[in-house]
């Protein structure tokens, strides 16, 4: 259904607009509800069958048949991929809108004449300006499409791991499914308020773009260490998991 929207968002916009390159395109299209709900789909995606486990007490009941750590780290590599992988999947679907069905359907809305841009060179520098990832369309929009899924499937994988890590380690499963949210507007205002936006998730997570200047390590160094907390608090509640009161 979310990328039902972002495509019907995407395409609407692109009916009545122009562009000065498919980067721009592409652009467009991640700029879309994602940003803001991002959070929340992982939340769900990665929580509610993790939430289920547990009113089901179905850990506690195969205790006797696995190690709960194997089954605990299981857990969370399975969502960390499925969740991966979806919206890497988004990312990929969102390159084939913006290299083959826009310029298909609406060919007069790619034209760089109107932003000023006479070269292919000058393109190229405008997409890089605001958008660090569209360095790797100079070899090509398969190479572009494998960055974005990566960066996207990225974050999107490590948010599933602080969502599992929160479901484990906290009570109340709505509070818990809102740690991811809180993370990533929590982090976002403070950068903002800081006067470092290209650090905010909230303009970095699903695809570092829409600034001047955008170096690609503003956008990298605030995921990093997300991912290394993330990967921390999955491996505490693992090693810890055979003391934890709601897995017994």
């Amino acid at each position: 259904m979310l990328l039902t929207v972002n495509l019907y968002s995407g395409l609407n916009a692109a009916a009545h607009s122009t562009y000065w390159s498919e980067a721009q395109v592409f652009h467009s299209f991640m700029n879309s509800p994602l940003r803001i709900v991002l959070p929340v789909a992982v939340a769900l995606l990665a929580g509610v069958r993790t939430i289920e486990e547990l009113s089901h007490h179905f850990v506690a009941s195969t205790r006797a048949r696995e190690d709960v750590r194997r089954r605990v780290a299981r857990r969370f590599l399975r969502e960390a991929a499925t969740v991966g992988a979806i919206f890497a999947g988004f990312a990929i679907v969102n390159v084939i809108a913006a290299w083959v069905v826009v310029p298909a359907v609406w060919p007069a809305a790619i034209d760089p004449a109107s932003a000023g841009l006479t070269t292919q060179v000058a393109v190229y520098a405008a997409d890089v300006d605001i958008s660090p990832l569209a360095a790797a369309t100079a070899h090509g929009p398969a190479l572009f499409a494998v960055a974005t899924a990566a960066w996207l499937g990225g974050n999107a994988a490590v948010l599933a791991l602080v969502t599992v890590s929160a479901v484990y380690l906290i009570k109340r499963p709505l509070v818990a499914l809102f740690v991811p949210f809180g993370i990533y507007l929590g982090e976002s205002v403070i950068t903002q308020v800081a006067g470092v936006p290209a650090a905010s998730f909230l303009i970095s997570m699903i695809y570092p773009s829409g600034l001047q200047h955008y170096a690609l390590s503003a956008a990298v160094a605030p995921s990093v260490i997300l991912a290394t907390v993330a990967i921390g608090c999955a491996t505490a509640v693992i090693l810890t998991s055979r003391r934890n009161t709601r897995l017994s």
